[in-house]
């Protein structure tokens, strides 16, 4: 334990405080229970178990208190809206009911701090549906957003006023004359365009700021220094940094990051003015402690445990990198910050972790204060827009050139290994050691990476992305993905899939192509193939036109063009139709086609479209199906990609009866999830991902 000799001393609070930690997480992950019972047994000699059983059921009482309320199925009363957020055609009001909140959406005109009444059902946002994808459950749960109301009734009451009016009138009137960046910076909230978010995603920066409070904490440094240079006395200097701090809390709409900030500030003065002697670690699990009693819901956060998880390795490796100084000392910390989030952030990019230090000052330093000043000061800030202007040139010129290796996502047992490894790492006192443990370390990602690629012969993957299409099809020589909608990209590199053999698009609408673009830039896909008869965006990768007849060979797989046979009138009938043989069975995929041109397919290829399973054309509508088409092809599974409560009502009743009038099982995203066929060996494993039913057969 030499490099961390300078923080286990004094009061040892952080022992019981990894303790509270593991309890903590295992609220939503319950896995840590174990990892809990591990170290309660190793260090059972060491723990002051009154002062942990106290702390315990605390955390318990606080648990079940923030569960009060939580089943409620309808609301009927009149509720105020706390938060407002402007969509293209509509407006997302988050309200409060009964300690938490819920999100309702409406064409209304309506503030913050107005009171409605509102008539409607909770609908429980669904935890993930894709594999290692989106979790819209603990997403906004970590916000206390319990659900989505469907509206029966809503109707304006009265106007009121809440504490977050002024910093809602403050956004209005300097959201109009700023650049979306400036105002993700100041206010952390994201008001970026598309082409934005995806290239400081990919950096990491907004999160970075937002999670951590790294802006903040930046800019009352500085102003601190300023301060010392002018010679203000110190009571002075601690009012006006508690002062900056319940600011920037108050206009970050009390952020995690910033909130944080804050109590490590009181905590400290109160340290040094009671002599408590508290060592670093033992005050940011105090903190941390505190911020969960107030605010319970941050327990969902995977943003709180990541700036904590930061906060802990830099001040265990202290010895590694105080000795340095300017930008090497700032280098190694970044790589240690890197090394942490890599669980989370699954994405190497060894250029940008070699200028993250740069990054990080001229964000912070010149763009973040900048932002602030040019929101409060009006007039043209040319200076900043020059600036802001010149920083986007540049890293989208890296994000460009930057090579990025994109690693799966761990499952929660290889992530616990990954960590007691980088532990294990860490505490290496020698050169030799410390590459030995380092290569032990990416072997866990190798064994992950083989584990999903390499045991299964081949699997088959109905993502559950809403009202849309997109199936992945891999085996041990071949990855393809058919349509791309919304999820498609997160799902490829949690995968750990680094390139695609082929991408199919079986027609031009946004459920089945939106991010196509993306796919091809994060990802890579060594060739595109479309339909012959219908208008595509250009892509920056070989094209192929797909015609009736054709055959497509990838690895061990052979995926035949069966349409479309002629020009239709419309897109969906114009969508490229494919049969593909995997381990044995036949699967038929129609894209969006419609009754005419299932009887145009029966007509040429007749018997040949007998398939062991079938992916329902065109999300289950009323307009494909036909009875005539499904005696032909006559599947023993379907599977229908469909959204949630959508407002088509798919999939149509009518279909649903003739699917069951020949005996087909029938498989639906919007009530099973992502639809996952495995081959394993002479086995096959249908798999969902809501139920979580497996069945053999």
């Amino acid at each position: 334990m030499k490099t961390s000799n300078h923080t286990l001393r004094y009061h040892d609070l952080y022992i019981e405080g990894f303790a509270l930690l593991a309890l903590v997480i295992s609220f939503s992950e319950p896995i840590m229970l174990i990892v809990l019972g591990v170290y309660l047994v190793i260090l059972r000699r060491r723990i002051r178990w009154r002062l942990l059983a106290i702390f315990v059921f605390l955390v318990l009482a606080r648990f079940l208190v923030f569960q009060i309320g939580t089943n409620q199925a309808q609301i009927h009363d009149t509720v105020q809206v706390v938060a407002v957020d402007d969509y293209a055609y509509s407006h997302r009001l988050t309200i409060n009911y009964q300690f938490h909140k819920y999100h309702v959406y409406t064409y209304d005109e309506i503030a913050v701090g107005d009171y409605v009444y509102l008539h409607g059902d909770v609908k429980a946002y669904v935890n993930e549906t894709i594999p290692d994808g989106f979790n819209a459950y603990t997403y906004y749960l970590c916000q206390n957003v319990y659900g989505q109301i469907d509206v029966y009734e809503l109707r304006f009451v009265r106007h009121g006023f809440h504490l977050m009016t002024l910093r809602e009138k403050i956004m209005d009137n300097v959201s109009t004359n700023q650049q979306p960046i400036v105002n993700a910076f100041v206010f952390g909230k994201n008001h970026l365009d598309e082409t934005s978010k995806d290239l400081y995603r990919s950096l990491n920066i907004l999160f970075l700021m937002q999670t951590t409070g790294l802006h903040a904490y930046i800019m009352v440094l500085i102003i601190k220094k300023g301060m010392f240079y002018f010679n203000v006395c110190e009571r002075t200097k601690e009012g006006v940094v508690l002062f900056i701090y319940g600011v920037l809390c108050y206009i970050n709409a009390f952020s995690l990051g910033v909130v944080r900030l804050l109590l490590t500030q009181v905590f400290r003065l109160l340290n040094k003015r009671f002599k408590w002697r508290f060592t670093p670690l033992d005050r940011l699990f105090i903190i941390c402690y505190i911020m969960i009693m107030i605010a319970f819901w941050w327990v969902y956060s995977t943003g709180l445990f990541m700036t904590f998880l930061i906060i802990i390795t830099l001040e265990l490796t202290r010895d590694r990198y105080h000795s340095y100084s300017g930008y090497l000392k700032r280098l190694i910390m970044s790589l240690f910050i890197v090394l942490v989030c890599l669980p989370f952030t699954k994405a190497i990019a060894p250029l940008t972790i070699v200028l993250l230090p740069l990054i990080i000052i001229y964000v912070t330093c010149i763009l973040y204060p900048l932002s602030i000043i040019s929101c409060f000061v009006n007039g043209h800030h040319g200076l900043l827009d020059m600036l802001i202007n010149g920083f986007n040139s540049v890293m989208t010129y890296l994000n460009q050139q930057t090579f990025v290796l994109y690693l799966p996502a761990l499952n929660h047992i290889t992530m616990m290994v990954y960590y007691g490894l980088f532990v294990y790492v860490l505490l290496a006192i020698y050169k030799k050691q410390f590459m030995i443990r380092l290569f032990v370390l990416s072997s866990v990602f190798g064994y992950s990476v083989l584990s999903k690629r390499y045991i299964d012969e081949a699997s088959v993957y109905f993502l559950d992305v809403g009202q849309g299409d997109t199936i992945y099809i891999e085996s041990r020589s071949c990855q393809v993905m058919i349509d791309s909608f919304e999820g498609s990209t997160d799902f490829l590199k949690n995968h750990g899939v680094y390139h695609l053999d082929y991408l199919f698009l079986t027609h031009s609408d946004d459920d089945h192509t939106k991010e196509a673009h993306d796919i091809i830039h994060e990802v890579g896909v060594s060739k595109v193939v479309i339909n012959p008869y219908d208008t595509y965006d250009s892509y920056h990768t070989p094209v192929v036109i797909g015609h009736a007849g054709q055959s497509i060979r990838c690895g061990n797989l052979t995926f035949q063009v069966l349409g479309p046979l002629k020009r239709y009138e419309t897109a969906n009938d114009n969508s490229l139709v494919l049969s593909v043989m995997i381990e044995g069975d036949k699967f038929l995929f129609t894209g969006d086609i419609g009754k005419q041109v299932e009887h145009d397919l029966v007509s040429r290829y007749g018997s040949l479209l007998k398939s062991d399973v079938l992916k329902v054309a065109h999300h289950g509508s009323d307009t494909s199906t036909a009875k005539s088409f499904i005696s032909v092809v006559q599947p023993s599974y379907a599977v229908i990609s469909v959204g949630r409560r959508n407002q088509f009502h798919f999939p149509h009743l009518t279909t649903l009866e003739t699917l069951s009038v020949f005996h087909v099982k029938v498989y639906r995203t919007d009530e099973a999830g992502t639809i996952i066929l495995r081959y394993k060996g002479m086995q096959k494993l249908w798999e969902t991902t809501i139920n979580l039913s497996r069945f053999l057969v």
